[in-house]
């Protein structure tokens, strides 16, 4: 009789223990962060903190650009310059962990440096992740003879970005970050880009510092950029090459991308969870939190309304770590609203 009790209680205590185990697995959280076009001089940064224990979603909305990074969290912000001799505005994109104090305006004092007052330069952000962003920068001088404007996009250091100003921010080179095999790469999509007809028949030419990463269609990818002058210019070529994790992070989607659209013919990105429990598929006006069991869509748990759909940073927690980031996240997301902020619709 008492074997068999103690039979019943090993049992109900595996049970017990494999119920904890599964309630663990579907913790997760995505930080996920969008921009928009803005009417005023500042790069707008809106913020999604979405959680998941269980059948539970919530989310925590602000607008700030918060990157984790090893044990220590940094923030991306944008600090708009005015100069005292002129109307002209500019912009400069900083990186610095949490505490620095950057402002939102900064006046510029007279300097004899100051040969053009009136140029303008503005630096935004197009992707981040944990050390390395993706930035552009557009350009105009109304100084001179001849006016001149312009753009460019290049890849830059996060511990660059703390204390440089970003005229002397060094643009990396695409094999100093992920080797000779992607620099071939990027030669070889040169090579097919400028195999294709094209209005301009000046052929581009190859600078390693011109490549920005992207993410579309579940999955990250690297693109060839070339500057724009005079109005001519701005071509943009794959490269065929998977970026490492070094650089982008994870970079797997579980569930194929046409299983996706099957569900959401909508959609334009999807991430999902390390542990391929969870997918939040992002559509043109929502962020769409669907459960995932055996590799297939599930249930629709949740449903967010978005103000834009260009993610520029993505970056997954799950189990303990997801609790770690919860603590720091919640706080700072709701010290910086956009709209109140919410629980995701159950649907």
């Amino acid at each position: 009789m008492n074997l068999e009790r103690a039979s019943r209680f090993l049992i109900c205590s595996l049970l017990l223990c494999a119920g904890v185990s599964g309630r663990a697995q579907q913790k997760a959280g995505l930080l996920l962060s969008t921009t928009s076009a803005s009417s005023d001089m500042q790069q707008p940064f809106h913020t999604y903190w979405i959680t998941r224990e269980g059948a539970s979603v919530q989310v925590v909305e602000g607008m700030r650009l918060l990157v984790p990074r090893k044990s220590v969290w940094w923030e991306i912000g944008v600090t708009e310059l005015k100069h005292v001799n002129s109307e002209a505005g500019s912009e400069a994109v900083w990186a610095a962990p949490l505490g620095a104090t950057h402002p939102r305006t900064h006046v510029l004092p007279v300097s004899d440096d100051d040969t053009c007052p009136d140029e303008i330069n503005t630096y935004s952000v197009s992707w981040a992740g944990s050390d390395y962003v993706a930035l552009h920068h557009a350009y105009e001088s109304t100084c001179g003879a001849h006016p001149v404007a312009g753009e460019e996009s290049f890849m830059a250091r996060l511990d660059e970005m703390q204390h440089s100003e970003q005229r002397s921010l060094p643009q990396l080179k695409l094999s100093e970050v992920a080797g000779t095999e992607a620099f071939r790469a990027m030669e070889l999509g040169l090579e097919v880009a400028n195999s294709k007809p094209r209005e301009d028949e000046t052929p581009i030419e190859n600078s390693e510092k011109s490549w920005v990463v992207m993410r579309s269609r579940g999955r990250y990818r690297v693109l060839g950029t070339t500057s724009v002058d005079r109005g001519k210019g701005g071509d943009i070529y794959d490269i065929p090459f998977d970026p490492p994790k070094s650089l982008v992070g994870s970079n797997d989607l579980s569930i194929g991308w046409d299983a996706i659209l099957d569900k959401m013919p909508d959609a334009l990105d999807a991430y999902t969870s390390p542990n391929s429990d969870m997918v939040v598929v992002v559509t043109a006006r929502y962020l769409n939190i669907f459960d995932v069991k055996d590799r297939q869509i599930a249930a629709r748990l949740a449903r967010v309304p978005i103000e834009s759909s260009a993610v520029i940073a993505a970056q997954w927690a799950i189990w303990t770590e997801a609790d770690r980031w919860n603590e720091t996240l919640v706080p700072l997301l709701r010290a910086a609203p956009y709209k109140t902020n919410q629980q995701a619709s159950s649907l």
